[in-house]
């Protein structure tokens, strides 16, 4: 899952990364999130949708 989350060679990683604010810090399947409160819940929210995305539940 966490593969087709960070998409080929992380460029959705980078793409979030180069959006968004907050840290975030991605080894294994876990993903940690760094910063203001605000960021990171926009950050949990993106990465949630990107979930959904790959899960394939695109609401």
């Amino acid at each position: 899952m966490v593969v087709g989350l960070l998409g080929s060679a992380d460029e959705n990683l980078r793409a979030l990364e180069r959006t968004l604010t907050a840290g975030l810090h991605v080894r294994g399947n876990s993903v940690t999130l760094s910063g203001e409160p605000a960021d990171v819940a926009l950050a949990e929210r993106a990465i949630s949708e990107l979930v959904a995305i790959v899960a394939g539940d695109s609401r």
